[in-house]
């Protein structure tokens, strides 16, 4: 019993100890997607239609809110002390309803979830968000698929691939973060168009 008692003595001592410890893990740095704005012009000849933004797939290796990055080619690295605050697919569906929204072409436009019907329907899939340190300065590189849908008859009627790159003011992950909402700026603006004109 002695030999017992001395173990769980032992133990306990073992974990107020680790409790106690005075070496913390630090957190990691958290970013989000907060763009500037593109400023849309209204369109002239708004619809009387709506549109519905679904929520955007992240490809392979992408699901996930560590910020990603390229130092060897075929090879996908992720930061340890620094992360977005959601995968960069639940960042950018906000932002694109929103800029949708700024073009008053559509009479509504919503974002998934949603149970109604729509005219409209955008979806996109988030192929790469990522750091590239192979170029000199290092650049962010932010390619996304998209594709137009007539939801009445289940019709692609418009796909576009977007590829935007935007040098990094300085070869660290918050210079990184900096070029990932220029980057945004620049697709949320080319997107727009490419619905606007397609719908």
């Amino acid at each position: 019993m002695r030999i017992i008692g001395k173990i769980l003595t032992l133990a306990a001592a073992v974990l107020l100890m680790a409790g106690c410890s005075p070496v913390k893990l630090p957190n990691p740095s958290t970013y989000q997607l907060a763009p500037t704005m593109p400023v849309v012009a209204p369109v002239n000849k708004p619809v009387a239609q709506t549109l519905l933004v679904s929520l955007p797939q992240n490809a392979a290796g992408y699901d996930t809110e560590k910020m990603a990055y390229v130092q060897h080619q075929y090879q996908l690295g992720y930061f340890t002390k620094n992360q977005w605050v959601d995968d960069p697919a639940s960042m950018l569906q906000p932002l694109m309803v929103q800029t949708l929204q700024d073009s008053h072409h559509f009479a509504a436009v919503t974002g998934a979830p949603f149970s109604g019907a729509t005219d409209w329907r955008l979806d996109t899939t988030v192929l790469s968000l990522q750091q590239d340190f192979l170029t000199k300065p290092s650049q962010i590189e932010l390619t996304v698929d998209a594709r137009l849908v007539q939801t009445a008859t289940q019709r692609i009627v418009a796909g576009k691939r977007f590829i935007i790159t935007v040098p990094a003011p300085s070869n660290t992950p918050y210079g990184g973060v900096q070029a990932a909402n220029q980057a945004t700026t620049i697709f949320l603006q080319q997107l727009t168009q490419f619905v606007v004109s397609a719908s």
